[in-house]
């Protein structure tokens, strides 16, 4: 897969093609992507669903199947992930996400995800996730919030949770998710 980067041109032709084919069309996407890797969807579906709304596990569960999508285009013969490989992967960037929150400087994340990006064999997808991560859900220029933004719609907590708390850790998973699936795509 090496050999096969992924440039922003194919990421933004998948974004393009996704927004404009059909629901239908789009179910037989998630369904292909089910049936080949059913242990990735399951991921995406189960394991943060006690931590998130339903509608930001949907956005989870669409970023994953985008990011299979966009790396089965160049090679068609994509393994099936095992749990074994998502469990590993998923407890190396836990890790990762513990060093993060022991940052203290902006500077310093920035240096990690550049030389993070710079290392990964998808460098362009790698920082295309990460963006979705991290600028998902922040104001735009107009400083008008997207009210369609899954980050911003509250889980069912017993406990009262902020708004930014609930932005922050939904950010955090995000990523999580996003990378443990792309390193097990790209294994």
């Amino acid at each position: 897969m090496a050999n096969n980067k992924i440039n922003i041109d194919e990421i933004v032709a998948t974004n393009e093609h996704f927004s404009s084919i059909s629901e239908k069309e789009f179910q037989t996407v998630m369904d292909k992507f089910d049936k080949e890797q059913p242990h990735l969807a399951e991921f995406l579906w189960n394991e943060f669903a006690e931590d998130l709304s339903d509608e930001t596990v949907e956005f989870l569960y669409f970023v994953g199947v985008q990011t299979w999508y966009i790396l089965s285009a160049k090679n068609k013969n994509l393994p099936l992930v095992s749990q074994d490989a998502i469990t590993d992967a998923f407890e190396k960037n836990e890790k990762m996400m513990d060093y993060l929150h022991g940052l203290e400087k902006e500077e310093e994340f920035a240096d990690f995800f550049q030389t993070t990006a710079q290392n990964h064999p998808q460098p362009d997808l790698f920082t295309y996730l990460l963006s979705l991560a991290y600028d998902y859900g922040k104001e735009d220029d107009e400083n008008e919030e997207d009210e369609d933004n899954p980050y911003l719609q509250m889980p069912v907590y017993e406990e009262e949770m902020e708004v930014e708390d609930y932005e922050s850790v939904a950010r955090d998973i995000a990523l999580l998710a996003y990378k443990t699936v792309l390193d097990t795509l790209v294994a």
